[in-house]
């Protein structure tokens, strides 16, 4: 890692946005930029570019939080209120730092960070910071995670399903017409997929050396009979299990699919 001051830092983390090609994640508990308006000019650029931006942060105290935003779309904000860690990444780069996305802290504060210089240092910190302590320790954000993910790998498809959201079993729908992918906020099992035809079930039975590296379990009733339903395990699949599955094994099942019948904003919002 390379060891980063003050104006350096403040220009690397300006340079971390302006880079990026896919995604921006922020994590800075505080956040005030009424003066420091190159950062929230590159946001704005980049959200129009279609790079998505997420945001962890706490509640922030004020009329209008984050008013600063409202011309940057693609943009999540997931609200911790533990949270003292200030991190920056894009796809490729991290900056880990003392520095709180505020005027003062920017024109003001003696900071210090750390820059990733290699893939093994920015994949640790996906790894073993991003994923348990901002995604999988709390299950709203995770939640909504989850969503966002998915919909995200149809959407890029050009494929669409029927979304609903079952509220007193906190659980998302989305639906094709030959099989079902359920997520679920309850189970140790978060990730179901239930097949309306044996022929599809089978297809997928198929691919069980391609699964075998990750958790996931095939489904027996009372008779111990076989279900045609499969799960998979919340750590699994966050980052590019379903993927594989949408992409490879079931490519041919994907062809036909219903349009989208609510808004995916109404599902997100229900949940906070």
């Amino acid at each position: 890692m390379k060891l980063l001051f003050d104006d350096e830092l403040r220009d690397n983390i300006l340079s971390l946005i302006n880079n990026s090609r896919e995604k921006i994640i922020i994590v800075s508990p505080f956040i005030k930029l009424e003066e420091s308006k190159e950062y929230i000019i590159s946001l704005e650029e980049k959200s129009k570019l279609g790079i998505e931006i997420e945001l962890h942060t706490r509640i922030q105290y004020s009329k209008k939080p984050f008013e600063y935003f409202d011309n940057v779309n693609n943009i999540r904000i997931y609200y911790q209120n533990n949270l003292h860690a200030k991190l920056y990444f894009n796809e490729i780069e991290a900056v880990v730092t003392s520095l709180n996305l505020i005027d003062y802290s920017i024109k003001n504060n003696i900071e210090i960070g750390f820059k990733t210089e290699t893939k093994e240092e920015y994949d640790n910190l996906i790894k073993n910071f991003y994923f348990p302590k901002l995604i999988y320790n709390d299950n709203n954000i995770l939640f909504q995670h989850r969503l966002n993910f998915l919909l995200k790998i149809v959407n890029d498809k050009g494929k669409y399903f029927e979304i609903s959201y079952l509220e007193h079993e906190n659980e998302i729908l989305i639906e094709h017409e030959r099989y079902v992918i359920k997520i679920s906020g309850n189970d140790s099992f978060n990730y179901k997929i239930v097949f309306k035809e044996k022929k599809d079930f089978s297809k997928l039975k198929r691919f069980q050396y391609e699964l075998r590296k990750y958790n996931y379990a095939f489904v027996y009733n009372n008779d111990n009979e076989l279900n045609f339903e499969i799960l998979f395990e919340k750590s699994t699949l966050i980052d590019n299990v379903f993927e594989s599955i949408i992409s490879d094994i079931f490519y041919e099942i994907i062809d036909n699919i219903y349009h989208i019948k609510s808004t995916i904003a109404y599902l997100l919002y229900r949940r906070k």
